[in-house]
């Protein structure tokens, strides 16, 4: 670097990355979050059959869906688990990223201060 618009740039830089970062972390975030509203929403009874079934036929229905929102429960949780590591990394990354910004920002403006002192107008 050869000076304070050096140090400037470079931090304007790390600033794009760190909003880069924080952008991915939240669509990590948001992907977690429809996944655990998909999970949740398996916990909802099924509508019941038109007309007025039986009470075996309500019963092996109510079987079915029990079977089936098990199956879909345990895949919508192996996406959570997996989604949600993604989410931890990429929140590593964006805190990492973010760090770097306000130290870069933070060592312009010292230079800046100390260029003005340095150099009055």
């Amino acid at each position: 670097m050869k000076g304070p618009a050096d140090l400037g740039r470079l931090a304007a830089l790390a600033a794009l990355v760190s909003d880069a970062r924080i952008r991915t972390l939240s669509t990590r975030r948001a992907a977690c979050a429809r996944t655990q509203a998909r999970i949740d929403a398996l916990d909802t009874p099924p509508a019941p059959a038109a007309g007025e079934p039986d009470a075996a036929t309500r019963a092996g229905a109510q079987a079915l869906h029990a079977r089936w929102a098990a199956r879909q429960r345990a895949m919508l949780n192996v996406a959570l688990a997996r989604e949600t590591a993604q989410a931890l990394v990429a929140q590593d990354a964006a805190r990492l990223a973010f760090g770097r910004a306000r130290a870069l920002q933070r060592l312009a403006e010292a230079a800046a201060a100390a260029r003005k002192r340095r150099d009055p107008p």
